[in-house]
Order: structure tokens, then sequence, then C-alpha cells
């Protein structure tokens, strides 16, 4: 299939999802169970899955916007996680059915961290990542590992909000949209549920949920969910573990407050394969991740692995104080990554190692006899509060919203030098004796960060179809780098970088009917510098402001108990694209020019009746940077399109799915080389038994083959090319191959 041929089919999908709204009050209402009532919207703008009427669109849509929105959003319920990915998951294989998302896992989904996660183009760190209301990520980059956090056993929804949000939509990188993760809602009835699965390369899961009920006497309801992954992996030797331990308690404070606690626990450890170049997969195939079992080559499974312990937590404190409603989060995170790393796992051979040289001089000679350990690990502190008021005034009635985001992080960081062979405990080495020389040191730094983003916005409602919300954020972003080895340079650091920004927002949304709505959206967004940026021999050349889009965006949606559709374009500024230069002897970076950001999204489930329906959605992307950025093909792991459509089956008692994804050509990490379209498909399937004895409610079986296809495409690329030509060590990830996974839960 040629590049223009694969386009074509791209820009067709996307023509009948625009065409859809227009289309649907046309289409015959009465097949299967959906009636002639369907000219109605659904019962509410939020019921979505298990909580909008069974058979509807509503009900079994993988992905779908609702009527309130004012920028284009994707929903993903409890009932689509649960039913199209395996249960061992991590909720970066929960949202891939959205518009404009990519998420690769070349190990398999859950078995270790997703090697890409990007939205309209935008990179992981580009773009937020919330939990109940609350960012998170590293200090550094902004960036997330997808098994360190919030397996989907615990998630409620998803919401794939693409666009800055709202004035009051807060964190590091409001940049390029938010992924908005919900937790599991605590019950009123006494219940749970019980987890088992099983699958490809001695894949596991075991998982349990318990829910209190209501304590009659305290109104306290309790929910705790446990679970535990293991798996050997897609890639060979690629061993994964994951532990998890969730609370959640909500507690009400008088008639008018509601107290929620929460807290997460996880642990995780996996061994680090790596990309392959294409000269060792010629020789061991697609599977092989630069690991061995052989403790004299580079690979040594033992010098390269990984073990992270997270922890997530909040009181959130909320009700009506009289003259204005109040929303306060007080939360920590925090992250802890011990890791081992041989110095070259992608050489073919080994080079002898030298055991009279010092730990640094043997760091070049890929010897496995030398490698480093590092550690990185930081705590976040901070506190969410909003204050929010109706006004009722006539025409110019709304809800007057104020409120500020706080956070202070602290991270520690270090990496120095290791003989593998010879080393004492690692337990010693993490203590930091006194007297370890510097030079042993590849970095070992601390750094800060200091944010606040007080805001305020006015949701006006002067007509019962039109609301229009005007707001303002201001972002303060401070960011101290000290230690005695810098990163890159290994000469010491101690400075203090501040940025600041100023940032409007307009949105309107208005309902033509109450089946329909449309929306339009002006908004800045904002991303503080990378910390790399720092990592040069004078840190204060590289004074740069932040990194700014102005976004503009119109969209429509619609939904009846037969067709939910969306659509939207998009247009955003990217300005202060950062590049790395050289300056005589030093390395710094230069403000390279904007890049434009483009493209057109939609996405439908359309039902065809008697439990089945269509699902597709897709986008077609475009991301240029300005001239004077190079040679470069495109902007780095920026899709040209991207597709997703198949048929769902639901009628209650049976559900399945067969869904494809393709993703576009694709610019490379470098920007210099197009890796090529790839498609994955996952057939998944399950049935209901329902109560097969008293105790339980329902008893769910479910198998999916996921890449039944197996297909093994190259999903990302590190390009090393010579006169137009690719070279042998050219760096490669690989599609997972074809996988089965079952599972048996029942609830009670």
């Amino acid at each position: 299939m040629t590049f223009t041929t694969q386009r074509s089919i791209a820009a067709a999908t996307l023509l009948a999802l625009l065409s859809s709204t227009s289309l649907a009050h046309a289409a015959n209402l009465n097949a299967g169970s959906v009636t002639a009532t369907d000219t109605t919207a659904t019962t509410a703008d939020t019921a979505i899955g298990d909580k909008a009427p069974k058979g509807t669109a509503p009900n079994v849509s993988p992905s779908q916007a609702p009527l309130s929105a004012i920028e284009p959003i994707s929903v993903i319920s409890q009932k689509t996680i649960q039913n199209t990915v395996p249960a061992n998951s991590d909720f970066a294989s929960t949202f891939a059915t959205a518009p404009s998302t990519v998420v690769n896992s070349p190990n398999g989904m859950g078995n270790g961290e997703a090697t890409a996660l990007e939205l309209r183009g935008f990179t992981d760190g580009q773009f937020n990542i919330t939990f109940d209301g609350i960012p998170f990520g590293d200090t550094n980059d902004f960036t997330h590992h997808t098994t360190a956090y919030f397996p989907s056993d615990i998630l409620s929804s998803i919401s794939v909000d693409r666009g800055p949000g709202y004035a009051s939509t807060v964190g590091e990188a409001t940049f390029g949209g938010t992924v908005a993760m919900n937790s599991l809602d605590t019950e009123s009835k006494i219940g749970g549920t019980i987890t088992g699965g099983y699958g490809s390369w001695d894949t596991s899961h075991i998982g349990a949920v318990v829910q209190s009920g209501r304590i009659n006497s305290t109104g306290t309801e309790i929910a705790f969910s446990a679970e535990r992954n293991q798996s050997h992996g897609a890639i060979t030797l690629d061993q994964t573990s994951d532990t998890n331990e969730t609370l959640k308690i909500t507690q009400p404070v008088t008639d008018r407050f509601l107290l929620t606690a929460f807290g997460s626990l996880q642990y995780s450890s996996y061994n680090n394969a790596n990309q392959i170049t294409l000269a060792q997969e010629a020789i061991y195939g697609k599977n092989y991740g630069a690991l061995s079992e052989d403790p004299n080559s580079q690979q040594w499974v033992s010098a390269n692995n990984t073990a992270k312990n997270t922890d997530f937590e909040y009181l959130d404190f909320k009700g009506d104080a009289g003259i204005f409603q109040l929303d306060e989060k007080l939360y920590t995170f925090a992250y802890s990554n011990h890791e081992d790393d041989s110095n070259n796992p992608n050489q073919i051979g080994d080079v002898a190692y030298d055991p009279t040289a010092t730990a640094s001089a043997n760091a070049g000679n890929g010897a496995i006899a030398t490698g480093y350990k590092k550690l990185n690990r930081y705590r976040s502190i901070g506190n969410i509060i909003t204050l929010s008021r109706d006004i009722d005034a006539g025409i110019a009635s709304g809800t007057l919203k104020a409120g500020a985001w706080v956070e202070h992080q602290n991270n520690d960081r270090n990496v120095y030098w290791w003989n593998f062979d010879t080393a004492t405990s690692y337990q010693q080495e993490l203590k930091h004796a006194p007297g370890k020389p510097l030079s042993n040191y590849k970095y070992n730094i601390n750094s800060k960060i200091d944010t606040q983003q007080p805001y305020i916005e006015y949701e006006w409602k002067p007509t019962t179809a039109l609301t229009v919300t005007p707001g303002f954020k201001y972002v303060a972003f401070s960011r101290t780098q000290d230690g005695p080895v810098n990163q890159t340079t290994q000469t010491p650091i101690d400075q203090t970088f501040h940025y600041h920004a100023a940032l409007p927002y307009l949105s309107a949304n208005y309902r033509f009917t109450p089946n329909l709505s449309g929306y339009a959206e002006y908004a800045k967004g904002f991303l503080a510098p990378n910390v790399n940026l720092i990592y040069v021999s004078n840190p204060s050349l590289n004074n740069f402001g932040p990194q700014k889009t102005t976004n503009y965006q119109v969209g429509a949606v619609y939904k009846s108990r037969r067709l939910t559709a969306d659509a939207d374009f998009y247009y955003i500024s990217f300005n202060n694209y950062i590049t790395p230069i050289t300056i005589g002897n030093f390395a710094a970076f230069t403000n390279d020019g904007a890049v434009r950001y483009k493209g057109v999204e939609g996405e439908a489930t359309y039902v065809v009746g008697q439990g089945f329906s269509i699902f597709a959605s897709g986008s077609l992307n475009s991301a240029k940077a300005s001239a004077n950025v190079g040679d470069a093909v495109g902007v780095p792991l920026a899709p040209d399109w991207i597709a997703d459509f198949g048929p769902v089956y639901d009628n209650g008692t049976y559900y399945a799915s067969f869904l494809t994804k393709y993703v576009g050509p694709t610019p490379d990490a470098t920007g210099t080389w197009w890796v090529k379209t790839y498609d994955t498909s996952n057939l998944v399937g399950g049935v209901h038994l329902g109560a097969l004895m008293p105790q339980l409610k329902d008893v769910k079986l479910s198998l999916g083959i996921y890449n039944i296809l197996d297909h093994r495409n190259i999903l990302d690329e590190t390009a090393d090319v010579q006169n137009g030509v690719l070279q042998s060590d050219t760096t490669v990830d690989f599609t997972a191959p074809r996988s089965i996974y079952g599972s048996i839960s029942t609830s009670f």
C-alpha cells in the first residue's frame, strides 16, 4: 500500500466522521433494541459506559466526547478499559483509541514502560497527565513512567483532552493537552471483584477490589484494591513485575462537606531492554532486546535492570462553605528509581576490560566489567484550591471560579561508574560512603522546582444554550540545580532559573439541539524549558523564555442513542523551538524558530443493531518547523495521520471488538528519516455468565488476541543516515508479536 493510498484511506475515514453529525437525523432509528426515541439526547451529558442506557452508542462507544466540550476531548469509560485491554495493563494502554494518540509497548501491554506516549505529535513531557485532577511527572523533563503509577484496575475513566484546557487546568505542561485519569469510586453497597489472568510469555495477573459499602453510623465508604502482575515479556529476558495497593476512603463531614483520602503504593521491576541496531536484528531477530545471560557480554542481564518504588497520596476536602463552594486537595507523591546499566549494550562482541585503568577510563571501552548505577528519587508536595460561586444576575448569570496550584519538588539524582565483577553491595554504594572520588560520578546533582499557578475564570451562561468562559492564569516556575558534578559537563553547578507566563483563555459552547453542540476555543499554553538546557558549560547563556503555544480550535459533538460523533479542527502556533548548538568548545542551545501544528480529528460510534456497532477514530496531523530548523523531514515523532476502526459487539451478555490501529509515516527521533506506516489489530471478546452461585453477582470470562496479524513493524528508530542510506547502527523498536491473554473475574 503506497503512502498516497494510505493517506487517502485516512482522509476518507475522517470525511465520513465529519459528515456523520449532519447525517445523524436521517438515520433509521428503529433497529435492534434502539427505539424511535433516539432523537433525544442521552439522559446525562456524562453518561457513558455502564452509566448510559444499555445498547446505546454512549454505552458501547470505546471513545467519545461530551456535549459540554469546550475543546477536543475523548472520554474512555471503565467499561471500555475492562473490555478492551488485558487486566495487567498500565494506564497508557487504556487510551490508545482516542484520536491523535500513539502508545507503543514493544514488550507487550503492561509489561514494562511504554516506549512512546504521544498526543498530536507532542511527546510525553509536552502534555499533562493528571490523577483525580492532580498533575504528576518527573522533575527533569515532566515525562511519565507508565508502570510506576496507577494500573488500569484502579481507574474509573480517562479523558484525553487535546488542548490547554480551562484557565483552571493546572500542570507543568498544559502545552499539549491533558490526559486526565479518575480513580475508582467508593460504593454505597458491600461488594467487590476478584480477577485472575494468564497469557503469552508467562504473563499473569491476580487482583481484587473490595468495597466496604456505606457504614451506616458514620457514612464512611472504603474501597481497597491490590494486584500483582508478572511476565517474561515479549522481548527476550525483559522480565517484569508490578505490585500495587490502593486505598480510598470517603467520609461525610456534616451534611455540607465530604473528605476523601486516597493512597496508592506501587513497586515495579524489569530488565532494561534497549532499542537494537539493525545489525543486531539481522543476527538475533526482532525479539532481541540487547540482553543476555552471559556475564562476559555487554548485554549481561544482571547489569541491566531497574527497581522502582512510588507512592501517591491526597486529602480532598470539598463542599458548601456558604458564600462559595470549596474544593481543596493537599497531596504528595514520590518516585524512587534504582537502576543498573552496562555501558554499551548495542555493540556486537566484547571489548577487553583493562583492570589497571580507572573506572571512568574503562567506561568508554564497552567492557562488561564497567557500567553505571543510577539513583533518581524525588518527592512532590502540593496544594490545589478552588473557590466557586454561582451568580444569578439575569443575562450575566454564570459561575465564578478562582483558585491556585502550588507545588514544591525535590529531586536527588546521581549516576556513578561501576565494576560489576568486583563491586561491593548495591546498598552500601547507595549510602555514598565518604571519600568516593567525584571522578567516579557521571553526575551528582540536586534539583528543586517551585510552581505557582493562580487563575480566575467565569463560566457565563447568557442563555440556556450558550456558555462562554473567559479566563486567565499566571504561571511562575523556578528550577534550582546544584551539585558537585553536573550532567554532561561533569563540573559543579549551582544556579536558579525563573520562568513565568500570562495565559489568557476564552471558549464558547453552543447547544444547537439537545443532540448537537459546537464549540470554539482560543487559549495559550505553557511549558518550562527542559532541564537539559542546564547541562552545558555555561548555563547562563541558555536564558530562554518558556515554550508557549497559541491554540485555536473549533469542533462539534453529536450524541443520541444510536450515534456518538465528534470532530474538530485545530491550529497551534508553537514558539521557542529549542535545539542544541556548539559555541567554541562547549555545548549550548538556541531558539531555532517556530513550529505550526494543525490538523483535523474525529471519532464516531454507530449502533447498527442486534448488539453490533461500528467504531472509527482518526486524524490528519501536520507538524512543520520554520525553515531555519535545518534539513529535518519533520518534527520528530509527529505522525502524518492516525486511524483506528473496527466492529464492536455487546448484547449485555456477550461482548467483542476487533479494532485495528494505523499510525502513518512518522519522522524518527532524529527528525531525518521516515518511520513507515505500521498497524496492530486486537481481537477481544468475553461473556457474562451471571451469578453461578448465590454469593456471586456475575462471573465474566474474557479472551484477547493482541496483534492478531502478527505484524512486526518498526515502531520507532533513531536513524544514522549517510548519503541517503540507512546505516546498520540505526536503532529500532518493534511491535510486540502476537499474544493471547485470558482472564476470569467474579463480582460479589
